[in-house]
């Protein structure tokens, strides 16, 4: 999210614990690091700890990963000097697990977060590109690195996100981001999104 998406939402970068990050593909860390008056760069959330898994970092810092990686020197180098790995199934941060599911990139993480009441919110990155993946997910995208492994990956998370209290944030599915997978007798399976109160106008304006 910009900072000045989130300065309009009252929160201050600085007032940011944490930064884990799905996948090291540019759309996700774009704003990772930011240049100051001197021109140096420096970590857009100063006081928050910047994650990524060991499975990802390897090949995106080998130069095993072209499509899709990020500026080498705006973002590979920097966050070479601060980042904390961690592995599959590790706590990134109180009430947050990791669940490695790659395919999409070697090591695409889905972030699992512990909610009130039992209830569970699956940051799903981009395992999942639009709704109509859920119900079909056989259809890969074409940033894909393993189709194979994306396959075996969505299994595993339709099979999470059909557990009872488990909803989902998917990046990629636009004004119906936070939603819940639900049974249908036609269909398999599809996404129920959950209504969202608008915060911030739209950026932009269609006429």
């Amino acid at each position: 999210m910009p900072p000045h998406t989130l300065r309009a939402l009252g929160v201050s970068p600085a007032s940011v614990d944490a930064v884990a990050f799905t996948h090291l593909h540019t759309d996700h860390t774009g704003l990772g690091f930011l240049k100051g008056r001197d021109r140096e760069l420096r970590k857009a959330f100063p006081r928050a700890d910047y994650m990524v898994p060991d499975a990802e970092w390897g090949p995106f810092w080998r130069g095993e990963i072209k499509a899709g990686a990020p500026s080498w020197e705006g973002f590979m180098v920097p966050m070479s000097r601060v980042l904390r790995r961690f592995d599959d199934g590790d706590e990134v941060w109180p009430g947050v697990s990791a669940l490695i599911t790659p395919g999409h990139s070697p090591g695409h993480t889905t972030y699992v977060i512990a909610a009130s009441e039992g209830r569970r919110i699956l940051v799903l990155g981009d395992a999942f590109h639009t709704p109509a993946q859920l119900t079909h997910p056989e259809w890969p995208s074409g940033p894909d690195v393993d189709v194979e492994g994306v396959l075996k990956a969505r299994e595993t998370l339709l099979t999470q996100l059909l557990a009872p209290r488990t909803y989902a944030f998917a990046f990629h599915f636009g004004d119906q981001a936070f939603g819940r997978v639900v049974r249908d007798s036609a269909n398999g399976v599809r996404w129920r999104p959950v209504p969202a109160r608008e915060l911030l106008p739209s950026p932009v304006h269609l006429t």
